[in-house]
């Protein structure tokens, strides 16, 4: 059975996505089947995943908007750069502009929250992970990615004194959908585009962390210019630049996630 790790934040511009994607990526390097689902209408994820396409005739959209569906036809290889470059052991099941208006529809279904665990039932024998890009906000697309999960990973931006704004809120939504229970996901904060030199901001967000008890994995990932370049060629920074400080992180990141559950 597949692991879920999600990859959560209501606030934007805080590395989630690149985190989503580096994660999986990192994991398909491992040797392990892994499914990168976007559920993010913004589709950040699959445009770099799939080599740079914008269009997607078939996404995520209608795991929320049909009720009978072989999840399986929606999944496609990922890529690296281009669509002729296939990333071994990594596949994409991308988001496109329906995925907004097929979310809000699904709000009138019965379970509404579990659609995308169920979707994923048909699938998790085939693989071994699969990571979740979530939207920027706690709505429906959202519940279902924590209904779903087995870890939870929150991106903290270390760029401002607004960092974790939000948090406290998302974490009470989690606790409310999955309780405190053995059945409740593993849930790791952790410091994201985080600058050394900005002294002030980082002690003042490890103490608000540290008072706030919130469980934080130890790896930060630095700000680099290296993620926003191989962003741009549509590669995953472990792929662009892997001999980099920033991979590295990215790679002590995913090996913590998945530490997290043995």
């Amino acid at each position: 059975m597949a692991i879920v790790i999600i990859v959560a934040n209501q606030k934007g511009g805080v590395g989630k996505t690149n985190t989503a994607i580096n994660v999986a990526v990192c994991l398909s390097l491992k040797g392990k089947r892994t499914l990168l689902t976007d559920i993010d209408p913004q589709g950040n994820a699959s445009r770099v995943l799939s080599g740079g396409r914008f269009a997607f005739e078939r996404s995520s959209a209608e795991i929320f908007s049909e009720k009978k569906l072989d999840v399986s036809e929606l999944i496609e290889p990922a890529c690296d750069g281009s669509p002729d470059k296939e990333i071994d052991n990594l596949y994409l099941l991308p988001a496109n502009d329906a995925l907004s208006n097929a979310i809000k529809i699904a709000a009138t279904r019965v379970r509404r929250e579990s659609i995308l665990a169920n979707a994923f039932k048909q699938i998790d024998d085939e693989l071994d992970y699969i990571v979740v890009d979530c939207p920027p906000n706690k709505d429906l697309g959202f519940q279902n990615a924590v209904t779903a999960a087995d870890i939870i990973l929150v991106p903290i931006d270390g760029g401002g004194d607004f960092s974790l704004d939000g948090i406290g809120s998302m974490l009470q939504s989690i606790e409310e959908l999955r309780g405190e229970g053995d059945d409740a996901p593993v849930m790791r904060v952790f410091r994201s585009i985080y600058d050394v030199r900005k002294s002030k901001v980082n002690n003042k967000i490890t103490k608000e962390l540290t008072e706030g008890e919130m469980p934080t994995l130890t790896t930060k990932i630095s700000d680099s210019t290296q993620v926003s370049q191989g962003i741009l060629e549509n590669r995953a920074v472990v792929k662009f630049a892997k001999g980099s400080v920033v991979a590295g992180q990215f790679q002590r990141l995913t090996s913590e996630a998945v530490a997290l559950l043995e």
